[in-house]
């Protein structure tokens, strides 16, 4: 169904495959092409990114969108990351779950910190480890520096073959969003990104 879609938003993204299946395992081929597409799409679209989470099911995004075109954005990336993952494994018929992609905006410092760290946490939540950074499928606001840029440089994932129109790299980037850096000052948004974290990851 339509929803509204604002230029500026700040936006959290969750997509489900098909029957809950395992198609998502984050080995580091399924890393990798997960984070190029995301990083195409993000470039096309001009997303910020600020939090991936790869579960074996489903995947969380929080990207700033300050034009508003995070439906493009995640048509693209998850049709890219379908067809990797089709190529990959001889999969055959859909890999997502039928129906609309999740959005959720996020409304304020409050709300954006508390998805961030969600987010972060959620491989702790479903007992796949006890501490974030156990896990090899989350990335962005990563303790014990939450403010510190990830960046990959990715080659184009040989699944997609030599003679693909892909681009031949691309660099994944997460980075803290602007908003809280403007709110709080550096201090105050590190110190409440490890706060809530580490409240989700108790919890």
């Amino acid at each position: 169904q339509a929803r509204p879609v604002f230029k500026g938003d700040i936006v959290h993204i969750q997509r489900r495959t098909l029957n809950g299946y395992f198609f998502l395992v984050p080995k580091p081929e399924t890393v990798r092409l997960i984070q190029y597409a995301y990083a195409l799409a993000a470039e096309r679209y001009g997303l910020v990114l600020h939090a991936l989470c790869i579960m074996s099911t489903h995947v969380h995004v929080i990207a700033s969108d300050p034009r508003g075109l995070h439906p493009e954005f995640t048509a693209y990336a998850h049709r890219t990351i379908a067809l990797g993952l089709k190529k990959m494994h001889a999969i055959e018929g859909p890999i997502w779950h039928v129906g609309g992609v999740p959005v959720q905006r996020l409304v304020g410092r409050d709300a954006v910190v508390e998805a961030l760290a969600y987010v972060r946490a959620n491989p702790v939540a479903a007992g796949c480890v006890s501490a974030p950074s156990e896990y090899t499928g989350v990335f962005g606001v990563a303790e014990p520096e939450p403010l510190e840029v990830y960046s990959r440089r990715l080659s184009r994932p040989a699944c997609f073959g030599p003679r693909s129109e892909l681009p031949d790299e691309a660099v994944f980037r997460t980075s803290a969003p602007k908003l809280l850096l403007d709110e709080l000052g550096e201090e105050g948004a590190e110190r409440a990104l490890k706060e809530t974290i580490a409240r989700h990851v108790a919890a």
